[in-house]
This record gives C-alpha cells, sequence and structure tokens, in this order.
C-alpha cells in the first residue's frame, strides 16, 4: 500500500467520524443561549410611552428628570462588595434606562398616595410643584440590603426651593443573587420615598 493510498483511507475514515458525530449529536453545532436577564421597576413595560398620569384631588407636581451618579447610569445593575468596591453585573441588566424606569415608577407610587392630583413631566406645563430626585445608589448590598440613598428636592412654581433632603433607605430581607427580587425592593424603597414626598406636600 503507497503512502498517498494509506492518506486517503485516513481521509476517508476522519469524514466518516465526524458524519457520524453530527448524526448522533455528539458535535453541537448550536449556538449558547443568552444568559442575559432584564429586570423592570414597577411591572413598567418598557414599551409603554412617559405620559401624564392623574389621580383627582392634591396638588399637580412635575416630576423633572431623574439624575444619576454616573456609575449607576447603564444598564448593569450594581452589587456593593465593599464600601468603595462594585460589581456590575453583565447578565442581569435593567429592561430600559434607569433615569426612565425610576421616573414612570415614582409617577406612579406618588399618585398612589392620594397626595396629588396629577403628575406631569413636561417641562412646558404649569404646576403647583416640582420634584427633583438625585439618586446616589440604587444597588445591593450583600448578604441581604437593597440601598437607595437619593435627595429629592421640592421646588414651588416660581422655582424657589421649598424643602431637600437626603432619602437613606437600607431595605433589609433581599435573596442574595436573587435579582428581580432585589428590583422589587429597590422598589419597594421608591414606594417609601414617594410616601415620604407626599407627607411633606400635605404636611
Amino acid at each position: 500500500m503507497t503512502m498517498t493510498t494509506t492518506m486517503n483511507h485516513f481521509k476517508i475514515i476522519s469524514l466518516v467520524a465526524v458524519f457520524a458525530g453530527l448524526v448522533s449529536g455528539c458535535v453541537n453545532l448550536k449556538a449558547p443561549s443568552d444568559p442575559t436577564r432584564y429586570y423592570l421597576l414597577n411591572g413598567a413595560s418598557a414599551a409603554e410611552a412617559l405620559a401624564d398620569y392623574a389621580n383627582g384631588s392634591g396638588p399637580v407636581v412635575r416630576l423633572a428628570p431623574i439624575e444619576l451618579d454616573p456609575y449607576l447610569d447603564s444598564r448593569y445593575m450594581v452589587l456593593r462588595l465593599q464600601e468603595f468596591e462594585v460589581q456590575f453585573s453583565d447578565i442581569h441588566r435593567w429592561g430600559e434606562e434607569l433615569t426612565d424606569n425610576i421616573r414612570r415608577a415614582m409617577a406612579r407610587d406618588l399618585l398612589a398616595t392620594g397626595a396629588v392630583s396629577r403628575v406631569i413631566t413636561r417641562s412646558s406645563d404649569d404646576a403647583d410643584f416640582v420634584i427633583r430626585i438625585h439618586v446616589h445608589r440604587f444597588e445591593g448590598v450583600p448578604p441581604d440590603i437593597a440601598h437607595l440613598s437619593a435627595t429629592w428636592t421640592l421646588l414651588d412654581a416660581g422655582g424657589n426651593v421649598v424643602y431637600t433632603t437626603l432619602h437613606e433607605e437600607r431595605n433589609p430581607g433581599w435573596i442574595f443573587e436573587n435579582y428581580g427580587h432585589l428590583a422589587e425592593k429597590l422598589d419597594e424603597s421608591l414606594k417609601t420615598m414617594a410616601q415620604a414626598i407626599a407627607d411633606r406636600l400635605t404636611g
């Protein structure tokens, strides 16, 4: 048997082996499934338009665009491992821009308090008060804390500051590594902050 014949036999055997592997499923040509998961506050749809929210009684408030500390201004959900160490999750992400999602959730939460008649988002519309919110922390802190830290400011129709304060809430009970539960706990903290704003409006 010549060397050429031997090489041809080897090629044929190799091709047969590859074909057999494909048939038996030993060679997996499927693309790996995408492990990325997306989360929203307050069950809001990412496709839902940011519109006015009406209730019936109380002052009309305008909710200004939400401000975030720069490290929060992304789709990645954040864990704070140490005071000076944070971790961004590549596979657990917010389903829309966090500024939009927080703004929509806060509008709904403010109306739910019963303290306002309408929450508007367009700067061209008249309002009795303007609410500005700057979020400093919006993250999970292992092993079981959902941490919200935000400065909110209440202004009158003329743009004068009526009240400003730092809202700090470390919400316990987060199930570690359950990012859907983290979104739920952070949403609870937004409701608490909305109630604090309502109390100031009615106080």
